[in-house]
């Protein structure tokens, strides 16, 4: 974090503000340090890092409908596939705005239950990889909520939105994967992966 907020000014200047070394300690190192175990036998490949329906163009509205292209690489980085796989799971089934209204995020597994099917169509994911996608899941979010913290406190200029995407998007998604809902997602993909 402090090496990130060196290269991002605005985000510095708001993480000045707020005690993130203890959020840090708190909600994410530990699920961090569960991960990591499991990225060691993950080839490194080029990752789009904001993998999600809104980012792709399509051949039509129908439910037939095939990607056409990917764009927005802002978030492009060296990666592990199961990154871009977890990213879009997480971009696309979770209810994330009925947390910040109702502090309650449902999940559609049938359309995590698709996705993961359309992508195993295309590129199974080796045993390796499907073990790490519950461990990564709960932080791929991170550097996603670092960016919209430092647009809403630099850009915007909006402290209400910044405290908005530190307090519900930066925290509150990795505790709600520690929570009944989150858990029970988790155990879902668990459970796909044996």
């Amino acid at each position: 974090m402090e090496a990130i907020a060196r290269r991002r000014p605005g985000l510095a200047r708001y993480l000045a503000g707020r005690d993130w070394r203890r959020d840090l300690a708190r909600h994410h190192l530990p699920v961090i340090r569960r991960a990591a175990p499991h990225l060691a036998g993950l080839q490194a490949r080029w990752g789009h890092g904001d993998w999600h329906p809104s980012n792709l163009t399509w051949d039509s509205a129908g439910p037939d409908a095939e990607v056409v292209a990917v764009f927005d690489f802002g978030l492009a980085n060296r990666t592990f596939a199961v990154h871009d796989l977890a990213v879009a799971l997480e971009r696309s089934v979770i209810a994330w705005l009925d947390l910040a209204e109702s502090g309650v995020a449902g999940v559609d597994l049938g359309t995590a239950d698709a996705l993961l099917g359309g992508y195993a169509g295309v590129r199974p994911l080796s045993p390796a990889e499907a073990r790490a996608l519950p461990g990564v899941l709960p932080v791929v979010h991170l550097e996603y909520a670092l960016s919209e913290i430092e647009y809403f406190a630099d850009v915007v200029a909006s402290p209400a939105l910044a405290d908005l995407a530190y307090d519900t998007y930066l925290i509150g998604h990795t505790r709600w994967f520690a929570g009944p809902d989150g858990a029970a997602f988790l155990d879902h993909l668990r459970g796909r992966a044996r």
